[in-house]
């Protein structure tokens, strides 16, 4: 029975509510948005789950890599591109959709740089992030799985099976998506409303 602890390193917007939901498919007691260790970095919800996804893990891994030396991390990917257009819907509607709290601005604030859409700042820590993980993994790389799902979700639940010597469910791997409006990034909007009389 898996023991040590388990923390996705994935950005928002790179496949972490999937993955979420897949280790809990696996029987993995896995805590999606845990916000309460922004707050608390001693809550409760460390005894409660094993699991632990999306923000604020991005800003206080190393705190808890400390704190767990046995745990497992996993960091979900995508293309910057992609990436910069779903993180331009985040901050447009899915802030108004999940009505972020005050504490969830402040978050954005101290790990992007921005509480609003900001394609330098959020470009250059995308790239900063992910250096930073791979110089931290370098010689400890049986510590991390690289999951980019958008090419391997077929092959999502055996990795994450032979990463955490599990056994992979005979399933398809969650795919879920959590825009719910047609949305056009604003560089792609003012390139088709030129042509709209």
């Amino acid at each position: 029975m898996l023991q040590s602890k388990i923390f996705g390193l994935g950005l928002p917007r790179t496949g972490t509510t999937s993955l979420a939901k897949a280790l809990n498919v696996m029987n993995v007691a896995t805590k999606h948005f845990p916000f309460e260790l922004y707050q608390n970095l001693n809550s409760q919800i460390l005894d409660e789950y094993i699991g632990f996804v999306d923000s604020p893990i991005p800003l206080i891994w190393k705190e808890l890599d400390q704190r767990f030396p046995n745990a497992k991390f996993i960091l979900t990917i995508r293309t910057l591109d992609r990436w910069l257009e779903s993180m331009e819907w985040l901050f447009s509607h899915g802030k108004v959709k999940w009505n972020w709290s005050k504490e969830v601005h402040e978050y954005h604030k101290v790990f992007f740089g921005t509480e609003r859409f900001n394609e330098t700042l959020l470009s250059k820590k995308y790239h900063e992030y992910q250096e930073d993980i791979f110089k931290s993994f370098e010689n400890r790389p049986q510590d991390l799985l690289i999951l980019n799902l958008e090419l391997e979700q077929n092959e999502g639940f055996h990795k994450l099976a032979t990463f955490l010597n599990l056994s992979s469910p005979d399933l398809e791997f969650p795919h879920i998506k959590k825009r719910t409006k047609t949305f056009l990034p604003k560089r792609i909007y003012y390139e088709i409303k030129q042509f709209i009389k």
